[in-house]
């Protein structure tokens, strides 16, 4: 969101929501996930971190959502989705 990013060095305006939303996953993604250097953080954990990282990086509103968002949904909940899947 500052304008230290890659590749192009956009900031705010100039980000697309759907690339907004992307790097709050991706950063997600990445840091619960487990890696050959390192094993991934617990999800509650991760979210805590991104939450110090935040200022600059990730749009707030966006942040926040995901936040709520993943909340709802404890480890081993269940949701039944249209598609009766």
């Amino acid at each position: 969101m500052d304008g230290r990013g890659y590749p192009e060095k956009l900031a705010d305006a100039q980000i697309s929501l759907y690339a907004k939303m992307g790097a709050v996953c991706n950063v997600h993604d990445a840091t619960t996930s487990n890696r050959p250097c390192k094993n991934g953080r617990e999800p509650a954990d991760s979210v805590r971190k991104m939450a110090e990282w935040s200022k600059g990086y990730f749009d707030p509103v966006i942040f926040q959502a995901f936040v709520k968002g993943i909340g709802i949904y404890p480890i081993g909940a269940l949701d039944r989705l249209e598609s009766d899947r």
